[in-house]
Order: structure tokens, then sequence, then C-alpha cells
């Protein structure tokens, strides 16, 4: 199943919404984009 485009949309609208928060929210979002593709292959 090719899941990369999906992926690619939710590490967007992550980076986006962490966009309105502070450097800690963004950071955290930063963390979190880079485990969603291995995630999202399980």
């Amino acid at each position: 199943m090719e899941l990369t485009t999906y992926v690619d949309t939710l590490r967007h609208d992550l980076q986006t919404a962490a966009a309105a928060g502070d450097e800690r929210t963004r950071e955290t979002a930063r963390l979190l984009s880079a485990a969603l593709d291995p995630a999202a292959r399980l």
C-alpha cells in the first residue's frame, strides 16, 4: 500500500498546526513528524 502521500499530508498538517505554538511545541511536532512514516507503516 502506498502511504507516502498520506504521511506527507499528515506531516504537513502537524507542522502547520504547531507553527502557532511556541518553540517547544514546534520541536515536539518536528519529533512526532519524524516518527509518522514508520508508525503508519506498522
